[in-house]
């Protein structure tokens, strides 16, 4: 039996006392824990654990920011793993931070009344009081307070005095426009990332409320990739501009530029306006380029010999190169072409969000990318396609499979053995053509590179998809004795061995593709 005065006890009789409560639900906030050592706040909670997670009540902790990020660090660890909470609350909620549409609804609700203020003077003040609290509700709430006068139970501002005391008044209520549609276009919209989000915001509108309608320098590398995607945005509306560029040593041997910048002072309307995001251009331009991957696929082998390949707009079902590189180009294209459309359109890309062309170009970069790694899978599976309809061709043979003409050439069979090839030729064995992928041993074939330059019916292909470098035709020295009884040597090319680099462009095929089927046939 414990003792009454016992903690124990006291958290016996509470749970108890919790459980008759059946007609109410009791929410239970425990403050000030940010006054706490984090470490030992959570320690001390977990004590009682049993009771929060088994009661019918609901307890709300509020703690500071260290103690949320050292319960989320230990959330996938398990306790023999150094967790110390992971199981310890059993929800979490996220709150996302005020977006621009509630802050002005609140505002809204505040100012529900408005006598003798015209639409266009209310919508500056709701823009001012924004920019000026960096689109925090907190501090929005302060700056109320600050400026609203309360006068017969309504709240109010003196917009004529608030216009003398801020020269800008006017022109911060139009940036504010900018500053938050650039937030809302970089906004992740998962709750879970409203750290990230505030983060973001406040940083966007602290640079804001530093440099607006003040001349400054500023080197642009030294600065956040957010406020370099910001200064990007605002030139592109003609709001910011570039008047100089200098290159200046900050250390002995490092240079670098300072970038002054200017306001003009205009405004353009949003919608007209010509402007993309970094992120969007790279869409844009990685969607064009899948666009062109499969239709060459699917021109490759019928524009082999005379080379005429076509700038498509679009990829056409059952016309994407999926016969000759295994990978599905037109379901992206699907998947992806409304949000290439909403860009294109300076009316719709502005509803477009960054997250989403990020998403976009996580789906389209790794299948453009497995197109490209499959290229030599794409060059045989071409030479198979021309060649198979020729009867007196065999075709994709490996080297040990049948008496060949290449066995005349001393260790190619053993050599090229080990490397990824496919062996085309004539059935009467009269003509035959090696194909290989990234062939580098050059040394052990010495001797077979002499036979093969006195063959030629004989062609090597090695395809080279990597950087290795490597030159047109192999050379080898041949050795002679010439009338004085001297031993010379000289180089020889071996030009029925081509080195072939593929450079990702799949047009380059065709005249390998035209070149091998013109020596076999």
């Amino acid at each position: 039996m414990p003792k009454t005065n016992s903690v124990d006890y006291l958290e016996l009789l509470f749970e108890r006392w919790l459980r008759k409560q059946t007609e109410k639900k009791l929410v239970f906030v425990i403050d000030e824990l940010d006054k706490v050592i984090d470490d030992k706040a959570l320690k001390l909670i977990k004590e009682y654990k049993n009771l929060f997670s088994r009661s019918l009540a609901i307890f709300i902790f509020i703690t500071g920011q260290d103690a949320y990020s050292l319960t989320e660090k230990d959330r996938e660890l398990k306790a023999e793993e150094g967790g110390i909470f992971p199981t310890l609350f059993t929800h979490v909620y996220y709150l996302p931070i005020p977006n621009r549409k509630d802050l002005e609804k609140y505002l809204d609700n505040i100012f529900s009344e408005r006598e003798d203020v015209s639409n266009e003077d209310y919508r500056q003040l709701k823009h001012y009081l924004l920019f000026r609290a960096k689109n925090d509700f907190f501090a929005l709430k302060n700056l109320i307070n600050d400026l609203a006068h309360i006068e017969k139970g309504k709240i109010f501002f003196d917009i004529n005095i608030m216009k003398n005391y801020d020269r800008l008044f006017t022109e911060v209520a139009e940036i504010y426009n900018y500053a938050s549609t650039f937030c809302d276009k970089h906004h992740n919209r998962a709750k879970k990332y409203w750290k990230e989000n505030s983060t973001f915001q406040k940083e966007v509108f602290d640079f804001l409320n530093q440099y607006f309608k003040k001349n400054f320098e500023i080197v642009i590398k030294d600065e956040s990739k957010n406020i370099q995607s910001l200064l990007g945005f605002l030139q592109r509306f003609e709001i910011l501009e570039n008047i100089n560029t200098e290159k200046f040593e900050e250390s002995p041997g490092v240079s670098k530029e300072k970038t002054e910048f200017r306001w003009t002072g205009e405004y353009k309307e949003m919608e007209k306006a010509d402007q993309l995001f970094e992120e969007e251009e790279k869409f844009l331009n990685t969607f064009d380029e899948l666009i062109k991957i499969a239709n060459d696929l699917d021109d490759l082998t019928k524009h082999y010999k005379d080379g005429k390949f076509y700038d498509y707009k679009k990829i056409f079902e059952g016309e994407d190169g999926n016969t000759l590189s295994g990978v599905n180009l037109h379901s992206t294209y699907l998947n992806l072409v409304d949000l290439r459309n909403k860009l294109k359109d300076p009316k719709k890309r502005m509803g477009v969000l960054i997250e989403d062309v990020e998403s976009a170009m996580e789906e389209i970069e790794p299948q453009i990318n497995e197109v490209k790694s499959r290229s030599f899978q794409v060059f045989t599976n071409a030479l198979q396609n021309i060649l198979s309809k020729n009867n007196e061709l065999y075709t994709g043979q490996n080297v040990g499979q049948r008496p060949i003409v290449f066995n005349a050439c001393p260790n190619f069979n053993t050599v090229f053995s080990r490397f990824d090839h496919k062996l085309y030729g004539k059935t009467d064995g009269s003509r035959e053509v090696l194909v290989v992928r990234n062939f580098n041993a050059f040394d052990e074939i010495h001797e077979g590179l002499k036979s093969l330059n006195d063959q030629k019916n004989l062609l090597v292909v090695n395809f080279i998809d990597d950087n290795t470098e490597i030159t047109k035709n192999p050379t080898i020295k041949i050795e002679s004795i010439d009338k004085l009884g001297r031993k010379r040597a000289k180089s020889l090319t071996i030009k029925n061995f081509i080195n072939f680099v593929f450079t990702n462009d799949f047009r380059d095929l065709s005249g390998l593709l035209h070149k091998i089927e013109k020596h076999l046939t």
